[in-house]
């Protein structure tokens, strides 16, 4: 019978102590790099090898598992714009430009001298002998009482602009009057400004037929009366 270990007779122990030294001498482990391949070995590819098993973390954390995720920048204007292809649209998206303070989706709710003519806006006779920026109203003074407001408000206020359902008057194919109650809030905190406008406004909206879009060409505050703040107050203070 053969030894159960080459170089080891059959009356020698495995499990002797000066046994297993000496095999481990003329044998080494089977899967223990020998001398000769210690000696083949390209130089410097042992460090190459441990310089790759250091780049797999890093591979992996470049995939941004581990990202923390960045805050949400507060000065960023959010948008939100629905094709206006219906006049309740409009409504729509001129109380989300107050809600995210966005002027640009604002101004885009009214027509201009290449989608339909001119802004026109009537304020309520109060505010017209109050305030006589109304003289020469256009979307240009849209645009700077809408910005005016936005720069007075505490960091973290939010506008609050609310339509009721609009009552449709009159309706054509390219052109709808409407009037709707609105409710605006302008929560800025200063003295002697209105910092509330309520009322009726009456729209009156053209298509563009080339976008398919509609935008308000004519605006007219109603009111309530001689002693409620109106919308028209709200533009006539913050456009000074």
């Amino acid at each position: 019978m053969k030894p159960p270990y080459p170089g080891l007779s059959k009356d020698e122990s495995p499990f002797n102590p000066s046994v297993v030294c000496r095999l481990r001498t003329h044998h080494p482990h089977p899967f223990s790099p020998s001398l000769t391949d210690r000696a083949n070995r390209a130089p410097g590819s042992t460090i190459l090898a441990l310089r790759g098993l250091l780049c797999v973390p890093l591979l992996v954390a470049g995939c941004g598992l581990f990202d923390t995720r960045e805050p949400e920048d507060p000065s960023v204007i959010r948008s939100t714009f629905d094709p206006p292809t219906e006049p309740s649209i409009v409504l729509g998206n001129i109380e989300a430009s107050f809600r995210e303070l966005n002027e640009v989706n604002y101004l885009k709710c009214f027509t201009d001298s290449l989608s339909g003519g001119e802004l026109e806006f009537y304020p309520t006779a109060e505010a017209a002998s109050r305030y006589g920026i109304f003289l020469n109203w256009s979307k240009a003074q849209e645009q700077e009482y809408f910005l005016n407001i936005r720069s007075r408000l505490p960091t973290g206020s939010v506008l609050s602009l609310t339509f009721d359902p609009p009552s449709v008057q009159s309706q054509t194919s390219d052109s709808s009057q409407v009037e709707v109650a609105y409710d605006l809030v302008v929560p800025h905190g200063q003295q002697s400004v209105p910092d509330r406008g309520r009322g009726r406004a009456q729209f009156v909206l053209v298509l563009d037929r080339r976008t398919g879009f509609w935008a308000i060409r004519r605006w007219t505050d109603l009111g309530i009366d001689a002693t409620t703040t109106s919308w028209s107050d709200i533009k006539g203070a913050f456009s000074q």
